[in-house]
């Protein structure tokens, strides 16, 4: 379904964040996603927050517990997909979700 959203993404440590390759990085500051499309347990937007690190990339959010307490593992998209990176957050649990 194609929607028009704008959410706050806040990361949490989780497993750490990490590239593609298995670099570790800082977990990094939350920032806004605006919500394109969405299927069940699964997000995609852009990141609109400005000077962020992640600004205007493609964020890919997929639902991690059952029943849904609004954590997401997060996969932040580059043009080169050995180079994007993954970890965790939290999103407001209220986002509607197939339960």
């Amino acid at each position: 379904m194609v929607v028009d959203l704008e959410i706050d993404v806040v990361p949490s440590f989780g497993y750490g964040w990490s590239h593609a390759d298995g670099r570790r990085l800082p977990e990094p500051r939350q920032f806004q996603l605006k919500i394109s499309k969405v299927g069940i347990g699964h997000w995609t937007g852009l990141v609109t927050t400005r000077d962020h690190p992640f600004e205007g990339r493609l964020v890919v959010l997929t639902q991690r517990h059952r029943p849904w307490d609004g954590a997401v593992n997060v996969v932040v998209n580059n043009a080169e997909p050995s180079t994007s990176i993954y970890g965790f957050a939290t999103v407001d649990p209220d986002l509607a979700v197939a339960r």
